[in-house]
């Protein structure tokens, strides 16, 4: 096993967020906690159970990928990734609620956003029920947007995995998506997006670092410098601008006084962080403990109330919203939703992934779902390696942002946009490595 393979990453990082749940900054209650640290003992174990089946289980598919299959795929790139850019300017101007193309105005909102993140923030969450009747593009748009999602966020993959064997022109294009895409979200004030694009960056290196630790030493170990290098620089630049967006959106300032509270949980004096860390990062930890922790806070309230079944639409909020356009009350039997009644907003407060999956198989069922996670996400990094899969290298990059999200919520199930996009790409990785590849 590689030195740093993902099971030994987010094994480390998934331990890291439950002790910080029960030694951080934040008194967080648990409640039925014989229950709730066995299932999440459990649930640990299975995706290490699920890794270990991956190589020792198969259901065929093994077919290397081709120089021909690249530049089959690069063909009907190009034309997507123009389409995609479109789309991306044109979900801006909705974005910010513009019943019309005024470029000049978008500019100036975006420079606001940027220079005034809290604010943007603020107006932003205010304006996000918008009929989309009033903005550009209307309903139509709205609906195009959801076909659109299949093929999204996959494209704005394949443009960075390949913009090196990209003709000049659609360089340019990808660049510009990218950049987009970055500036999409810092002005609104929110730092995912920017977060989901590094990510992309940090992924697809590491598939190449960790193809090159059988090669010359020498030429390994640069490597490897390089790839913790950038992992480091990645992590400052994230937490940097996670700190500013924080500070900017005001509350996490006042963190020190007495009616500061997630959810009615407020800050523990006496945490063992605060005495480790210099006073210079408490208001950094307390905002990032807010971040990875409070989901679990969430699952143990959901252990408060009785399952309700929701039958394979529970996992996603992406689902539920648009189902809830036709079914107004679809979402309350979801365990988000229910504990509202303790005071844990549906929206606002995370839940982890597993009390998403809950929904449908309840916590007993996570199990299963954890070591089938395991399993798939060990199918995926394989075929990465072995076959130079670039769909497979694509659902790498989906697993590790479900695995970095997976003490806060399900991040994949949370919008269409990543929803629709990820199904397409597991079944274009599953029919690519049969050589079933469909023309889209």
């Amino acid at each position: 096993m590689h030195k740093l393979s993902p099971i030994k990453i987010f094994l480390v990082y998934w331990v890291f967020s439950l002790v910080l749940y029960a030694f951080g900054p934040f008194a967080w209650v648990t409640y039925k906690p014989l229950l709730f640290w066995s299932l999440n003992i459990l649930f640990l174990l299975a995706f290490c159970l699920g890794w270990r089946l991956s190589d020792r289980v198969s259901f065929g598919g093994g077919a290397a990928w081709t120089d021909q299959d690249t530049a089959s795929l690069i063909r009907r790139l190009g034309p997507m990734l123009c389409i995609n850019l479109i789309f991306e300017v044109l979900n801006l101007f909705r974005i910010f609620a513009f019943s019309s193309f005024d470029f000049v105005g978008l500019i100036k909102r975006v420079i606001y956003g940027i220079s005034n993140m809290g604010d943007s923030y603020n107006s932003f969450q205010e304006s996000i029920n918008v009929s989309s009747a009033g903005v550009v593009g209307g309903k139509l748009v709205s609906l195009f947007n959801y076909v659109w999602d299949i093929w999204g966020y996959s494209t704005l993959l394949f443009g960075v995995l390949l913009f090196k064997k990209l003709k000049a022109h659609f360089k340019v294009v990808a660049a510009a998506t990218v950049l987009l895409e970055v500036v999409a979200y810092l002005s609104r004030g929110t730092n995912i997006g920017v977060f989901r694009v590094i990510l992309i960056f940090l992924v697809f290196y590491y598939i190449k670092h960790v193809k090159t630790s059988t090669a010359i030493i020498a030429v390994h170990k640069r490597r490897k410098t390089k790839l913790i290098f950038l992992a480091v620089a990645a992590a400052v630049i994230v937490i940097g601008l996670f700190d500013k967006i924080m500070k900017s959106r005001g509350g996490i300032s006042y963190w020190q006084m007495g009616f500061y509270n997630i959810g009615g949980i407020h800050i523990n004096p006496n945490s063992v962080f605060f005495k480790i860390l210099p006073s210079g990062f408490h208001q950094l930890l307390v905002s990032l403990s807010g971040y990875l922790s409070q989901g679990y806070y969430g699952m143990s309230l959901s252990m408060r109330v009785p399952f309700k079944p929701m039958w394979g639409i529970g996992y996603s909020m992406a689902i539920q919203n648009v189902l809830k356009q036709f079914l107004p009350t679809i979402a309350n039997a979801s365990y988000q939703v229910r504990i509202e009644q303790f005071g844990w907003d549906s929206y606002t407060q995370w839940h982890t992934m597993y009390s998403w999956f809950a929904n449908d198989v309840t916590y007993y069922g996570v199990i299963a779902v954890m070591l089938l996670f395991g399993f798939i996400f060990h199918k995926a990094y394989n075929d990465s390696l072995k076959l130079n899969n670039p769909f497979a290298k694509a659902m790498l990059y989906y697993f590790f942002l479900m695995a970095i999200f997976l003490p806060c919520n399900n991040q994949i199930g949370q919008t269409t946009y990543m929803l629709f996009s990820f199904f397409y790409v597991f079944i274009k990785w599953q029919l690519s490595k049969r050589k079933m590849c469909l023309r889209i």
